[in-house]
Parts: C-alpha cells; sequence; structure tokens
C-alpha cells in the first residue's frame, strides 16, 4: 500500500514533493501501539493512536509540522485558542464575517429544491460569476460528460446537460477552494492543506457511499463542508499571525489537541447556522455529538479518517504499518484504504 501511495503522490502532486517536515522515522524504530499511551513520547506517531483527538490532529502534524513541546501551551497558542473559544461563544458573528456561507450555494440550494425548479433559472444563478459560468460548459463538453463530442455552447444547455446535482458539487467545490485562500505571505500552505483534506474527504466519502447505502452526490457535499471549522480557526490563526506574531510558530501537542476538539465543535455550529440540509447538518454534529450516529455520520468519519491518514501518509509522518493499525484500532477497512490508492490515477474534474 505504501509503494503504491508514493507513486501515486509523486506522480500527481510532484509539485509538492518538497516537504519541510521532519519525516517521522523509518518503520524498524516504531513504538508499538497501546491502548494507553502515557508513557511513549507525543511527537511519534504511534503516540497518538489511543484516542480519536489524537488521531485527528495529525492534521495538523502534516499542516503545522512535527509536535514540538508536550507541555504547556506557549504565549502565542494561548491567544489563539482564546480567539478559537470567543469564536464557539459567538458563532453567529463567525458565521457571518470570518467565514459567511457562499451566497451562490445558498441560491443554488434554495433553486435546486424549488417546484419551479429550471435550467433556465440556474443559469441565471451562474451567470453572476462568469468563471464558474465557464467552468460548466467546459466540463459539459469534456469527454467523461459528452463522450459524443457535440458541441455545447450555452450555460442552459450546460446545465441541462450535466443536471443540477453535478452543478451544485462543481460549485460548492469551487466555493468552499475561495475560502481557503489567503494572500502568499501569510501560510498559504496551511489553506493548501485544509482544501487538499476536504476536498480528498469528499472524494472518498462519494466513493464509499454505496457501500453505506447513502446518496453520493450527499456524502460528497457532506464531506466538502465537514471541516468548514478548520477553515475557520484557520482564518482566525492567519489573522493573528498577521497582526501580532507573523513568526510564532505554534507547535505543542496540547495545542493541536485542542484545536481538533474545538474545530469539530465549530464545523458543527457553522454548518447549523448556514442552514444547509438536515442530512448534512446532522452527519456532522454526530462528529461531536455521537448519542444516535446514522449511516451518513458513519460514512463521513470513515472518510476524514482515511484522508487524515492519507494526508499524514504523504509527509511521511506514517509508515503503512502505522496506517493499519490505526484502522484497526479505530475499526475501519485497511483494505479499502489500499484500494481506494490504487484506483486515484486522474484527479476527479471538479477538484
Amino acid at each position: 500500500m505504501l509503494e503504491r501511495l508514493k507513486a501515486l503522490f509523486n506522480g500527481k502532486q510532484h509539485s509538492q514533493s518538497s516537504s519541510t517536515i521532519a519525516p517521522a522515522g523509518d518503520g524498524n524504530n516504531r513504538t508499538k501501539v497501546a491502548s494507553e499511551s502515557a508513557d511513549i513520547p507525543l511527537n511519534t506517531p504511534s503516540a497518538r493512536f489511543g484516542g480519536s483527538v489524537q488521531v485527528e490532529s495529525l492534521f495538523y502534524d502534516a499542516m503545522l509540522g512535527v509536535a514540538g513541546s508536550q507541555g504547556k501551551v506557549s504565549e502565542d497558542e494561548q491567544a489563539i485558542l482564546q480567539q478559537v473559544e470567543q469564536a464557539l461563544d459567538d458563532v453567529e458573528r463567525i458565521a457571518n464575517e470570518v467565514l459567511k456561507c457562499p451566497a451562490m450555494l445558498e441560491e443554488i440550494e434554495r433553486e435546486l429544491n424549488s417546484p419551479d425548479y429550471s435550467a433556465a433559472g440556474l443559469a441565471d444563478i451562474l451567470a453572476n460569476d462568469p468563471q464558474l459560468a465557464a467552468n460548466v460548459v467546459k466540463m459539459a463538453n469534456s469527454p467523461a460528460h459528452n463522450p459524443i463530442g457535440n458541441d455545447i455552447t450555452s450555460l442552459q444547455q450546460a446545465i441541462s446537460s450535466l443536471g443540477g446535482n453535478t452543478i451544485k458539487k462543481l460549485v460548492a467545490t469551487a466555493l468552499i477552494k475561495s475560502l481557503t485562500d489567503v494572500p502568499r505571505i501569510y501560510v498559504k500552505r496551511f489553506g493548501q492543506k485544509i482544501w487538499q483534506h476536504s476536498s480528498q474527504t469528499a472524494q472518498i466519502a462519494e466513493w464509499l457511499a454505496p457501500m453505506h447505502g447513502v446518496d453520493p452526490d450527499t456524502a460528497y457535499f457532506t464531506g466538502l463542508v465537514h471541516d468548514v471549522g478548520k477553515i475557520a480557526v484557520f482564518k482566525i490563526l492567519v489573522e493573528y499571525l498577521r497582526q501580532a506574531h507573523p513568526d510564532a510558530s505554534p507547535s505543542s501537542q496540547l495545542f493541536r489537541s485542542a484545536l481538533t476538539r474545538h474545530s469539530l465543535r465549530l464545523s458543527a455550529k457553522i454548518v447549523n447556522n448556514w442552514q444547509l440540509p438536515p442530512i448534512v447538518c446532522d452527519a456532522i454534529t454526530a462528529q461531536v455529538e455521537p448519542e444516535q450516529v446514522a449511516e451518513e455520520a458513519r460514512l463521513l468519519l470513515e472518510a476524514n479518517l482515511y484522508a487524515e491518514i492519507l494526508m499524514a501518509m504523504e509527509q511521511d509522518l506514517l509508515t503503512e504499518e502505522d496506517a493499519e493499525d490505526i484502522c484497526r484500532l479505530r475499526h475501519i477497512s485497511s483494505e479499502k484504504l489500499s484500494e481506494w490508492i490504487s484506483q486515484q490515477t486522474v484527479p476527479k474534474p471538479y477538484s
């Protein structure tokens, strides 16, 4: 599996292959996984396998580098966490100012759910964004969607050809990606990693959906927006670095664990504030409050964890054996992960 993964990333993401993140070390020096990891150094992969927060904080390892201090958080980290905690107490402000739901996404959702839905109505909405409209026409003319090769020249024709759900997928992908854009001077790599993870989670969720009896389009959209809390945290972090300490380097494991907990809660609050479809909100909320877990929530949990593992492996933070240990401890299939890797040769047209 590891060989296929390396080949995949070397082929598809060669431009990202030079990492500033220190490797976790080879498999010969791995510490044995234990359910209680208190005596294992926190900057080794195996130390993080005991609890869900520790596993999911692998994302921040890939984004920020291998965890440094195991002790108390630094002053910079405390200041950032305080702002994130304030965001949790005032999610309406965050949803309206820091991470506002793209208006076009709301309009498309309303149009698709309207009893008077029409391709012409959807075309009127998309016409407000010429670049998106051009991408829709381009997709409709691609071999994957137009194997016969008949020229599609109008936006309305393209919408009729692709269908409303495909349009929603394309638009949602572009709009969520735009939320992670920051000026190059400020930690641009952070935004790229968040987008990479969201996109990969969405694609894995779509692929897993038939195995869970879940609608693939719903699975894709849920995976795409499931980490809007991380995007909000990212924007808070970027603003702090811009205003106060551009050279700060938040690196403690405690800081990462706290960010993980907070971002999960923020995601749930934001998607509910955005008034996304209940099936989407419920699946994301269940990641924080798992009392009644529907199949959509199980699917999201599985897809998200696979994406976390893949990102950590790409950065050499996990070995193949580490990944298999995580899958076993979290009761998900390492065979599915291998199968997904083996199928990834061409990026999705909307990724």
